[in-house]
């Protein structure tokens, strides 16, 4: 794909169609990631904290382990749900997208810092900061505030609105890699 390949302009793709291939590729995952669990590890209905924390962080990493053999080896800058809504995922300077942006793309800015609070949380739990977090929740306002600045996931939230709110629809992973998401051209 180039800048000078006049029979098919890019196109950005759009929001509604990322958002469909997002929930598709989601639900996707989460799917065989809750039959591995109930198969193969544990038949509990209640997680644990820590549990829900490294469950939501593995979660992560698989749908971007997915995006990278779908998008980089299979289906070539599209996932499941990219293919179904017919968008792919590009760089910015319109070439096809390389393994490099895909890793940044997905592992930096998806898994890491869009996933932050889940990192910090974790962290928290281990060093039994977060028990004491927990247990003044109801004692003291400050520790109301400092849970929910913590527990929700604020840059992802900032991502999605990134992505709403740009000329080209550009989420906070999209430039963090370079990359942004396009109607496919056929």
């Amino acid at each position: 794909m180039s800048k000078n390949e006049d029979a098919n302009p890019i196109i950005t793709a759009k929001i509604s169609k990322r958002i469909i291939a997002f929930v598709i590729d989601t639900l996707l995952i989460y799917l065989i990631a809750y039959l591995f669990r109930k198969s193969f590890l544990y038949n509990a209905e209640a997680l644990d904290i820590d549990m829900q924390i490294k469950e939501s962080i593995i979660n992560g990493i698989l749908i971007s382990f997915y995006s990278i053999i779908f998008s980089n080896f299979i289906f070539k800058g599209q996932t499941i749900g990219k293919k179904i809504m017919k968008i792919q995922m590009i760089c910015s300077n319109d070439e096809k997208i390389d393994l490099m942006s895909l890793l940044n793309r997905e592992i930096l800015g998806k898994v890491f810092i869009e996933r932050l609070n889940l990192w910090i949380l974790l962290i928290l739990f281990h060093t039994g900061l977060l028990d004491n977090i927990l247990i003044n929740i109801s004692k003291n306002l400050l520790y109301l505030m400092i849970w929910y600045l913590i527990s929700l996931p604020w840059v992802m939230f900032l991502s999605f609105l990134m992505l709403v709110n740009s000329k080209e629809h550009l989420s906070l992973h999209d430039l963090i890699s370079k990359t942004k998401v396009i109607e496919k051209a056929y």
